[in-house]
């Protein structure tokens, strides 16, 4: 991943401004191409695609699509073995932005991403979600995040 981002870096780093102004265009591309470097940017800086928040509030169907776009990117990325995608996911989850908030998948994603490596998760996230949750709801993350695990990362 490390390496496609400095390709690109060196490929654009002499674009025009009109260019960079539309590199909102060029990073849906990339992303509906299949580029997961691509897919990961578009999930996690709507920036990129809308500018402004301004922006976003004047498009509540774009924003819509965006964040289904952005969910399924993150999603098949995740089955496909990506670890950033899965943590993604347990950050979508848990933020509440891209979807609904949702701790016990935040959770179960969580796991699966420090089943990987723990020292990828924020402990101190899985901590408070873990204490918010009830021990029939922390069984169920777990049991998820084993599945995702074996879905995403074995």
């Amino acid at each position: 991943l490390l390496g496609e981002l400095e390709r690109a870096e060196q490929e654009c780093g002499g674009l025009s401004d009109a260019a960079y102004q539309r590199s909102g265009d060029w990073l849906e591309k990339a992303a509906a191409g299949g580029s997961l470097a691509a897919q990961l940017y578009y999930a996690a800086d709507p920036a990129q695609i809308f500018g402004s928040q301004a922006d976003m509030l004047r498009q509540p169907d774009r924003v819509k699509d965006y964040k289904s776009k952005a969910m399924s990117y993150l999603s098949v990325a995740s089955s496909n073995g990506s670890i950033d995608a899965t943590l993604g996911l347990a950050n979508a989850y848990w933020a509440g932005v891209l979807v609904d908030a949702d701790p016990v998948r935040s959770y179960a994603y969580y796991y699966a991403v420090s089943s990987v490596d723990a020292n990828l998760v924020p402990r101190r996230r899985m901590n408070d979600l873990a204490g918010g949750l009830s021990s029939q709801q922390l069984g169920d993350a777990i049991s998820q995040g084993r599945k995702i695990y074996e879905q995403c990362c074995k």
